[in-house]
């Protein structure tokens, strides 16, 4: 079972086919559960859908903003340069375009969510496709979201972006809960590597003032 309360930052991580999505797809209404959340779920893929309609339309889908919102939406994902490209802005038309890459695309997912920063956020390997530079800048993000109380969960492999990112980490094996805490409760050498079947060392580093994990 997994509560998820307003300003929680919870972390689901474990090896490949252990549960993440399946996890998460049954907090999303995606699959038959017994969850319930008292606010509205955005769910966030590895792979967003994008229409073939406008910047705009992609955007706010069946909600309006002002141009103020979605141009602030677009700048904090760092999608503001892409945007500047374009010839008529947030009402051009996606097809005229040329096809957005996998982390573009991811972006332009974050910032329909930063419309609705009130809701619940679930994400699945949000920074698939994502440069190192644009990892962090989400990280960066949805911290100062979050700081307006919203709960969000998300499914991530990198485990020392787990440390940096998390308040409680869920991690999985053969579609149960191997571990559930803090982070230096659930990163420790002797459970990663129990988990993964593979050595793993992890330490404090004095210098970052995290926790890194090392394979």
């Amino acid at each position: 079972s997994l509560e998820v309360s307003k300003g929680d930052k919870i972390l689901i991580s474990g090896r490949s086919g252990s549960g993440k999505t399946l996890l998460l797809e049954a907090l999303g209404g995606q699959r038959p559960s017994t969850h319930t959340f008292s606010e509205p779920v955005i769910w966030i893929t590895q792979h967003p859908v994008i229409t073939a309609g406008t910047v705009r339309e992609n955007l706010c889908l069946n909600d309006s903003f002002t141009d103020d919102a979605l141009m602030k939406a677009l700048e904090a994902v760092e999608l503001d340069l892409w945007l500047s490209l374009l010839p008529l802005g947030l009402d051009t038309v996606m097809t005229d375009y040329p096809l957005l890459s996998g982390g573009e695309a991811q972006r332009l997912s974050l910032a329909r969510a930063l419309l609705r920063k009130d809701n619940i956020w679930l994400l699945d390997e949000p920074t698939a496709n994502m440069d190192v530079a644009h990892e962090l800048n989400l990280l960066k993000v949805s911290r100062e979201i979050l700081k307006e109380s919203v709960g969000t969960v998300v499914v991530l492999h990198d485990l020392n972006l787990a440390a940096r990112f998390s308040d409680q980490i869920i991690l999985m094996d053969s579609g149960c809960v191997a571990a559930s805490g803090k982070p230096e409760e659930v990163l420790s050498g002797k459970i990663l590597s129990d988990v993964y079947s593979t050595p793993i060392r992890v330490e404090r580093h004095e210098e970052l003032g995290r926790l890194v994990v090392y394979s």
